[in-house]
């Protein structure tokens, strides 16, 4: 969808609501999907986005500053239909960042999507948190991770390794106790 079209119809979007789960549940979600999907070190996001009926919006921080003045928000996710959702990402991320947030709105995707729904980065906290434990079980299943932390229990390895912000790869360490 067009930015500015978006714009003009926001108001017709409801937030997303959270699931109220443990945050182990939602990490074996994103592991499940995970697997369906042959999640590996060198996975296409963006590809994924796409083929399921997602348009990724790189925007600027000029546009941002210029959307998020008319009501588009940071980082977030906004879905039509099934198979029809739009996700806005800062531009200037980090790719290790970027990475993040786009396993971050798939969660929002997988888990919290209803026709003409949306979240983002400032929203609900729950719903934040529940996106976060879905990309952590996602991006890093326990069984890849476990496999390459036995090679190497350095963060700053893993975190190269799995392309992913440092403090990922601890949150991910401590759900699986491997402190």
């Amino acid at each position: 969808m067009d930015l500015d079209l978006l714009l003009n119809q926001k108001n017709k979007y409801k937030p997303m609501k959270p699931i109220n789960r443990s945050a182990a549940a939602f990490i074996k979600t994103g592991e499940r999907i995970a697997a369906e999907v042959k999640m590996s070190l060198d996975f296409d996001l963006r590809k994924l986005v796409s083929c399921n009926g997602g348009t990724i919006h790189d925007i600027t921080f000029a546009l941002f500053q210029q959307f998020s003045e008319k009501g588009i928000l940071d980082n977030s996710i906004y879905v039509h239909k099934t198979e029809d959702f739009d996700i806005i990402l800062h531009a200037y991320l980090p790719f290790d960042q970027t990475r993040y947030v786009l396993a971050h709105e798939l969660g929002h995707y997988v888990l919290h999507a209803e026709e003409m729904s949306y979240a983002y980065q400032k929203g609900d906290a729950q719903i934040e948190q529940e996106a976060y434990y879905f990309a952590l079980g996602f991006l890093m299943p326990e069984t890849l991770f476990v496999e390459k932390y036995k090679l190497n229990q350095n963060d700053e390895w893993l975190a190269s390794l799995f392309r992913l912000p440092l403090e990922l790869i601890r949150s991910r360490k401590q759900s699986l106790n491997l402190q």
